[in-house]
């Protein structure tokens, strides 16, 4: 079978996302044929090598024209790429990337025979609160979305609830919502390695809370923080460890941290690599 995966980043790039695709197509492509179609930046990093294979990964990196904060971004030869390759199914990551919805509705259009698979991740801008042409940019997007959902055949959601948002706010069959969580990748969960951890960070006999994710607003990280005082009344012991990369809000959640006096119980690693994240999950 010929599996096509495609996400705005992928490996070598870190993240949530990164990371569930990588280690899809890693297993995947141990009895099928499997190419992910990516960018070719993040940030100021660019990938000069367009066109690699990683262990039995086929990868497809477009050059990014253009790209503003997350979602609107442009890379043309994505398209060409895409019809490239007869290919059985698509699972495209994310949504409200309107460039990754034109390319799949072309895709779709002269390949019917292509299964088309979603998984949202999250919905598309979730604060409560944007300025006005923010508000009017949301507003034409969801439109977009609920409009190019139609052509999934199959959506993904990796928590049990994810159906309830999928289904009010884009309109989405609900018969075809399937519960898939996130898999982890079981080698990582070594003793001697979540030792290591323990021990560089001093974690023996602290209560754990732990958030894993991009450190942006809408993920009520500044919440919990916002909290720890009067839990810390309670029991004195929490270590709140955050881990993930700056989505622009970093400064914030360190500013609000010293303002709390919380500088011992928060602890931030947007820096730490995978075995010393999964150890501490653990």
């Amino acid at each position: 079978m010929k599996i096509g995966f495609v996400t705005t980043y992928f490996y070598p790039f870190k993240g949530g996302v990164e990371s569930n695709v990588y280690y899809l197509a890693r297993e995947l492509s141990k009895k099928n044929e499997v190419h992910i179609f990516t960018s070719d930046r993040k940030d100021n990093k660019i990938i000069n090598k367009k066109e690699e294979k990683l262990g039995g990964i086929f990868i497809h990196r477009s050059k990014t024209f253009f790209r503003y904060k997350y979602y609107f971004c442009f890379y043309p030869s994505l398209l060409i790429k895409l019809l490239k390759y007869d290919l059985n199914i698509i699972h495209v990551q994310s949504i409200g990337f309107p460039w990754h919805d034109f390319c799949i509705l072309i895709k779709k259009i002269l390949s019917q025979e292509t299964k088309i698979v979603l998984t949202p991740h999250g919905p598309f801008m979730t604060l409560k609160k944007y300025p006005l042409w923010q508000r009017l940019l949301k507003y034409i997007i969801t439109k977009e979305i609920i409009l190019t959902i139609r052509i999934y055949d199959k959506i993904i959601q990796v928590n049990p609830y994810q159906y309830k948002w999928m289904t009010k706010e884009y309109k989405s069959n609900k018969d075809k919502i399937n519960y898939i969580p996130n898999g982890i990748n079981k080698e990582i969960f070594k003793k001697e390695i979540t030792k290591n951890v323990v021990n560089k960070y001093n974690l023996g006999k602290k209560f754990i809370i732990s958030y894993i994710g991009r450190l942006h607003e809408y993920k009520g990280i500044q919440n919990i923080i916002k909290v720890l005082p009067e839990i810390l009344k309670i029991k004195k012991d929490i270590l709140f460890i955050i881990i993930g990369q700056d989505a622009g809000y970093y400064k914030e959640l360190i500013k609000l941290t010293k303002e709390l006096k919380l500088e011992k119980n928060v602890l931030f690693l947007t820096n730490a690599n995978d075995k010393e994240r999964n150890s501490i999950l653990e």
